[in-house]
This record gives structure tokens, C-alpha cells and sequence, in this order.
């Protein structure tokens, strides 16, 4: 085999183990479904406490496409249910019935569970799982017979709060992240994921670390935590 083939092949295991995040409603959920049930799943943990904050708020959905600020309200009190240092014992119970199919860590991202929060708020159109809306044309939901500004994803984007995940809180390399890039952030979380799915892995350690500082471009001090945390010393 060629080399720059085995390396392509490399790049999509690793573009593959990256996306293979704990998920709402995907391939792992499913897994969790066939062996427990459709409510032990974080895509159903995850509808109940939205369901119950919309409830508990006395806000619709319908509300929520006229108001931006009352979206971006709700969302944050749904977040703090699901990534949040009190994370409800539903999501926390589905995720660790997640392990059972992929022991590679519980780690929930910012942007998979503002996405997914969103659409079940009806704020984001479903789409197919992996593709990505083009920056040049955001989601937008349709609301009828209202001449009022309808609320985007955009409007109620939560970049100030940063990484959410479990992860991210317990890492003090992380904790010392506050001044960096929410999208470098979630990179280096996942690169703490990979490399601990595959430290044994000498070829896609390799390929991840070279990925990491010359694609993604992340700092000195993050690829020096990477290489600690895969058993190497600094760059």
C-alpha cells in the first residue's frame, strides 16, 4: 500500500473517532435503545427535561420563535440540565449506558448539544446527521403569519459560555483555556478523547499530533498537554 494512501486512510479514522462523540439520537443511542429501552437514551433524557423546562417556564415553542432572549433563556437552563456540574441524573445515566458501546469517554461537546437542544426546541431544522449548514446561509424557522423578526440558532448563540463538557472541568490544563477560541477548545477536548481511545497507536497518535498542530494549529502548550497525556514528552 502507498503511503499517502495509508495516511489518507489514517485521516478518515481519525476524522471518523472524532465525530464519534457520545450522541443524541445516532448509531450509540440506538445501541442503547436495543439493549435497555428508547427511554434510557440521551436523545429521550434529553426531550424530557426540555419538555419539562418549557412546561415548568409556561413557554411554547411557538414562543420561542418570536423571542429571541426567551430562547436564549431556555437554552441555558436546559444546558445546565445536561453538561452542567448538576447534570441531571437522566443524561448522566444514559451517557454511562453509552460506555457500554464505546468506552472512549462520556464527552458531551457545545456545539452537538446547543444543535440538539435546538432542534428539539424546533429552533433548528433536523437535518442529516454530518452535514453542516452553509456559513453563507443560516437556518432559519418559517414562522407563519407573524411579522416579527423569526429567531435563528444565531440569534441565541451561547459562545460566551465556553466548553461545557465534564472533561473541560476536571482537566486543569483546560481550566487555564479561558482566553482561547471556543472551536481550538473543543479540539484539544477531542484530541484528549482520541488519544486516550488510541495512546497505543503509534501511526495515529502520530498523524492526530501533526493534525492537531498544523491543520487545527493549536497552541504550544495545548499540543505539549496532548503529547503528555499520550505518554510523550513536550514538543
Amino acid at each position: 500500500m502507498k503511503k499517502t494512501r495509508l495516511l489518507e486512510i489514517i485521516k478518515e479514522e481519525i476524522d471518523t473517532a472524532l465525530n464519534e462523540i457520545p450522541d443524541f439520537g445516532g448509531r450509540i443511542d440506538d445501541q442503547v435503545a436495543d439493549k435497555y429501552s428508547e427511554e434510557a437514551t440521551l436523545e429521550s433524557a434529553t426531550n424530557e427535561i426540555v419538555d419539562e423546562v418549557l412546561a415548568d417556564m409556561g413557554v411554547t415553542r411557538a414562543d420561542l420563535k418570536k423571542d429571541a432572549d426567551k430562547a436564549k433563556e431556555i437554552l441555558k437552563v436546559i444546558r445546565k440540565k445536561v453538561v452542567g456540574k448538576n447534570q441531571d441524573p437522566r443524561v448522566t445515566a444514559a451517557l454511562e449506558k453509552q460506555e457500554d458501546f464505546d468506552d472512549s469517554g462520556n464527552l458531551l461537546q457545545a456545539n452537538q448539544t446547543n444543535n440538539f437542544i435546538l432542534k428539539a426546541l424546533d429552533l433548528k431544522e433536523p437535518g442529516k446527521r454530518g452535514r453542516k449548514p452553509s456559513p453563507s446561509k443560516p437556518e432559519k424557522v418559517e414562522v407563519t403569519g407573524s411579522d416579527k423578526k423569526e429567531t435563528t440558532p444565531e440569534d441565541i448563540s451561547l459562545d460566551d459560555e465556553g466548553p461545557s463538557t465534564k472533561e473541560l472541568e476536571k482537566d486543569e490544563t483546560a481550566k487555564s483555556l479561558g482566553s482561547t477560541p471556543d472551536d481550538k477548545k473543543e479540539k484539544f477536548n477531542l484530541g484528549l478523547r482520541f488519544i486516550k481511545k488510541y495512546k497505543d497507536d503509534k501511526a495515529k497518535i502520530d498523524a492526530y499530533m501533526k493534525k492537531a498542530k498544523e491543520e487545527y494549529k493549536l497552541s504550544k502548550s495545548m499540543l505539549d498537554d496532548l503529547n503528555r497525556a499520550a505518554g510523550r514528552g513536550s514538543e
